[in-house]
């Protein structure tokens, strides 16, 4: 009885990423509802090809390679990068640790080895991201790799847009420049193949979590068929102002943003009103309490005065039922009370509603793609 109390004690549930519903036949990684596109001033790119509700799931990817951070090679597992509860030493090192014995046989025989015998060197002279891309090259042998390289020097397709793609038009030989060092975070430095053709945006429509080496990235806000598909690859708009966001990915990532919050200089979450409602009739957004704009209004106004109908004020009717729903799921977030799926698909309705009529940018605006992305890393995805 005793040792089952404690293997119930020391046992960990961790959750496990989202199943991908409907995967796109030509990138095994992406969704159906997304497709590579490219433009000229910044090369490839995701689009939507159907509209996407919040909380969808768009890619799912296994990192090709990992590389822990040093702080986190004693806390964190070698082989999927969770947190260990009960660590277990690289027998040969002794510098990173396992979550169990099957990560440890599976990191051994995979990856490790590959630094097993160097990493001692490559801590002392802090080049951890190095060791991450040292794990993607030894992959290859020399003769693989200029095989490889000739390959994708001779087979250069007609549209930019489909390097990468077979014959058959699937994606399955992913060229050697989208093997970026996508995802720095405290934990691990992780490539991820697929992931890399996200573009940035300050003000993103998409946002990723990470199970171990598996991420995800999933809708935080309606999408419209034919709408890029961003991520944020630093600060959102409304924690930091563009001075800083842009100083920080131009030495980090070596260009300039041009998103919309960018060019028209969006205000920290401090300075945002409190929302932006939409015209009803021309779909402007406006700063009145009317359901007009005031180009609208005085042309409204007379045709009510003709018809004898009393003119509509204050807010949208459908607007303030979402903002309740955000409001209530806000509340539970901040004093950790768990969201059940029901609460969050009706977050999800609300945050469509929202959006349709009322416009970025604005606090409540950011607190429905904010209250998304909670729900998400606790596991809660739009299913449908």
């Amino acid at each position: 009885m005793l040792r089952e109390s404690m293997k119930e004690r020391l046992s960990v549930r961790f959750l496990k990423p989202p199943a991908l519903i409907d995967p796109n036949p030509c990138t095994p990684a992406l969704s159906s509802a997304v497709e590579v596109s490219h433009w000229p001033n910044k090369g490839r790119g995701l689009i939507a090809t159907r509209d996407i509700k919040p909380g969808e799931v768009l890619c799912l990817e296994r990192a090709y390679a990992v590389g822990l951070g040093k702080g986190q090679l004693t806390t964190n597992c070698s082989t999927c990068t969770r947190e260990c509860v009960n660590p277990l030493p690289c027998p040969g090192c002794t510098q990173v640790v396992f979550c169990s014995k099957s990560c440890r046989v599976r990191g051994l025989s995979e990856d490790h080895w590959l630094e097993c015998k160097i990493l001692t060197s490559v801590l002392a002279h802090h080049l951890e991201s190095r060791a991450c891309a040292y794990k993607l090259l030894k992959t290859f042998n020399c003769s693989q790799m200029i095989s490889i390289c000739n390959k994708l020097k001779d087979d250069q397709p007609s549209l930019p847009e489909q390097v990468g793609f077979d014959s058959t038009g699937k994606y399955s030989r992913p060229h050697f420049s989208q093997f970026t060092i996508f995802i720095k975070i405290m934990a691990a430095f992780k490539l991820y193949p697929t992931k890399s053709l996200v573009n940035h945006s300050c003000c993103p429509v998409m946002s990723h979590s990470s199970f171990g080496r598996e991420t995800f990235v999933y809708a935080i806000r309606p999408i419209v068929s034919g709408e890029e598909l961003t991520i944020s690859y630093g600060d959102y708009f409304n924690t930091e102002v563009k001075s800083v966001r842009s100083e920080k990915l131009q030495r980090n990532y070596r260009f300039v943003c041009r998103c919309q919050a960018c060019e028209e200089n969006w205000p920290t979450t401090k300075c945002l009103p409190a929302i932006v409602l939409r015209c009803e009739y021309c779909n402007k957004p406006h700063s009145s309490v009317d359901v007009q704009c005031d180009d609208c209004l005085p042309r409204t106004r007379s045709r009510n005065a003709v018809a004898k109908k009393a003119p509509k004020r204050k807010q949208n009717s459908q607007v303030a039922p979402a903002l309740r729903v955000l409001h209530r799921v806000e509340g539970k977030i901040r004093t950790g009370k768990p969201i059940s799926k029901e609460e969050f698909r009706r977050l999800c309705e609300a945050s469509e509603v929202a959006f349709k009529h009322s416009a970025m940018p604005s606090k409540s605006l950011v607190g429905f793609m904010g209250s998304v992305e909670v729900c998400a890393d606790a596991g809660l995805m739009y299913t449908g």
